[in-house]
Order: C-alpha cells, then sequence, then structure tokens
C-alpha cells in the first residue's frame, strides 16, 4: 500500500499542476488596463495580453493604423554633460504634416558614473553605455489602456514610420 500511495500523490500532482497551470496563466487576462498590468504582472503575461489584444483588433478591423492619436513616443539621452530634465513635444512626420504624435524627451546625467568602480573613458565616450541616445514609439489602444506594437530607430521619423508599418502588418494580417 505504501509504494501505491507514493505513486498515487506523484500522479495526483501531476495532474493537479496540469489543472491549475492554465487557470493561473489566463488569469492575466483578468486585469482590464495597462496602468495595472504593468506593475501586477509579468513580462510574460503582458506580453500575452497584447498578443491577444492585437490579434482580436486585427481580426475585428479595429486597428487605427492612420489614426495618429494612437501613437506615442519617447527619446532618452544619457549624457554626463546634462542635466536630468524631461519636456513634451509634438512631432509630425517629415512626408504628412497632419500626422503628428506626442514625444516625451527625457534627458538623464550620467555625471555620477564616473565615480563608479569598473567604468571606463569608453563608457562615456558618445555611443558609450553612459553617452546614448534612445528613441521608441508605440501603437496605443485607448479601448483598454494598452500599448501593443512597440519600436525602436536612431530617429523619432524611423521608429514611428517602423511602428505605424507593424501596425499596418498586423491589419492586413501578416
Amino acid at each position: 500500500m505504501g509504494k501505491w500511495f507514493f505513486i498515487n500523490r506523484k500522479k495526483l500532482g501531476v495532474f493537479a499542476a496540469l489543472i491549475l497551470l492554465p487557470f493561473l496563466f489566463q488569469n492575466c487576462s483578468k486585469n482590464a488596463g495597462f496602468q495595472s498590468i504593468s506593475s501586477s504582472v509579468s513580462a510574460l503575461c503582458l506580453s500575452k495580453l497584447q498578443s491577444v489584444n492585437l490579434v482580436k483588433l486585427a481580426s475585428n478591423d479595429q486597428l487605427s493604423c492612420e489614426d495618429s492619436q494612437h501613437y506615442s513616443c519617447e527619446t532618452r539621452f544619457f549624457n554626463p554633460e546634462i542635466a536630468d530634465s524631461s519636456g513634451d513635444q509634438k512631432f509630425c512626420l517629415s512626408n504628412d504634416a497632419g500626422f503628428c504624435v506626442n514625444v516625451n524627451s527625457r534627458n538623464f546625467s550620467t555625471a555620477r558614473a564616473r565615480q563608479m568602480a569598473g567604468s571606463s573613458d569608453s563608457d562615456f565616450a558618445e555611443g558609450g553605455d553612459y553617452n546614448h541616445f534612445e528613441v521608441g514609439c508605440h501603437y496605443f489602444n485607448k479601448s483598454n489602456e494598452m500599448f501593443l506594437l512597440k519600436a525602436e530607430g536612431a530617429s523619432v521619423e524611423e521608429a514611428l514610420q517602423k511602428v505605424i508599418s507593424r501596425c499596418l502588418d498586423a491589419k492586413a494580417g501578416k
């Protein structure tokens, strides 16, 4: 009886895990908005929610790729010679003056990193870990407050063109 009891406990444990895991994973879809999601679920769960929402919107022809109000961008400049600051501005595509998006620009001083052990002059040279520029743009779904698509580039123009292209691809089912 002892051996049978342990085998059945193992089988029961495996069975319980197989039954419970899908429910635990599906539970991530119960969250409503991006604000609450970003702080309360894993990156894997957030990725699943973004993918499911993107497919759902694309299949219902609800992706508004041509509407600039669904996009936002952020620039991040890391440099030891600047002060920490941030600000918002509008950016319009060069080939379409009517397609303008909000851009949040953030500057980060990396001067304190010079005092860290292991940092070298090359880290502070242009393009180094403590002296570089990053740009990212997102497609935002207003109905559930979630960023569905993102792209990075060397400029706001490039990143925005990439995310628009990804939106159009998703809408076309690619």
